[in-house]
């Protein structure tokens, strides 16, 4: 099915738990889509600084490390402005086209939770693709819940 749309980007968006991951690894790598997180270089930089395993950021996604992950993650948006998550993207897909030489194409973003993000891809012809999880809250500590993200 994803074969016959002509998408460049499709986000996908849920609340921590929801199950985009799982939604990327069934439903888009499989059809050459690649998954970029606008966070990734961050999460990278937790792994590398000793902070987390790499289990623990990319696998397992402990209570610990969400909250590490949501707190500070969406500190910038204060740091800076909004949008600069969406900047960080444009300079991810960039990036990647002129100094890595990855064709990117196909593009499925999975770490979408606000709005102006949502926005933002949208208006350069994104598809958003909105999942939950019927069991969504049992995923997630309840320390996380509250999370504006």
């Amino acid at each position: 099915m994803l074969d016959q749309l002509d998408l460049k980007i499709c986000a996908i968006v849920g609340k921590s738990g929801a199950g985009k991951d799982s939604v990327y690894e069934l439903a888009f790598k499989p059809h050459g889509f690649i998954r970029l997180q606008m966070s990734l270089h961050y999460k990278i930089w937790l792994v590398a600084t000793g902070r987390a395993t790499w289990e623990e950021v990319f696998v397992t996604k402990p209570p610990r490390v969400r909250k590490i992950l949501q707190e500070e993650i969406t500190q910038p948006r204060y740091d800076h402005d909004e949008e600069i998550w969406v900047r960080v993207l444009y300079n991810w897909i960039r990036a990647l086209d002129e100094i890595v030489g990855v064709q990117t194409d196909r593009i499925a973003v999975t770490d979408m939770r606000f709005l102006v993000e949502i926005r933002a891809l949208k208006n350069i012809g994104a598809k958003i693709l909105n999942i939950e999880s019927y069991d969504q809250k049992d995923n997630i500590a309840p320390e996380l819940r509250s999370h504006r993200s």
